[in-house]
């Protein structure tokens, strides 16, 4: 994901979005949101055949615009393209 992609997917954590994404193949469910008081981005990974096997891993804004660059799609995210972006109108990454 390109940096004005992420940035567009932390401001829309900071104005109250929550993401969920699925990974059948791992059978598990993420969950990406800003915590309650606001002061990191939590990501949770939950087994869904094991609902106590739960990741939790808290990122400051710097740390989750790293991992957003390195490990997801921006595509993903379901948010409008960015202008500049490698997106389409509907979204798809391109690489």
């Amino acid at each position: 994901m390109k940096q004005q992609e992420a940035r567009a997917v932390i401001d829309a954590l900071e104005h109250g979005r929550e993401f969920v994404f699925y990974n059948y193949a791992a059978d598990t469910r993420e969950t990406l949101k800003r915590d309650v008081a606001g002061s990191c981005f939590v990501l949770t990974r939950q087994n869904a055949y094991q609902p106590d096997d739960t990741e939790k891993r808290t990122f400051t804004r710097d740390e989750l615009l790293a991992e957003l660059e390195s490990n997801f799609s921006y595509a993903s995210f379901g948010l409008p393209p960015v202008p500049g972006s490698p997106t389409t109108k509907k979204g798809i990454h391109h690489r």
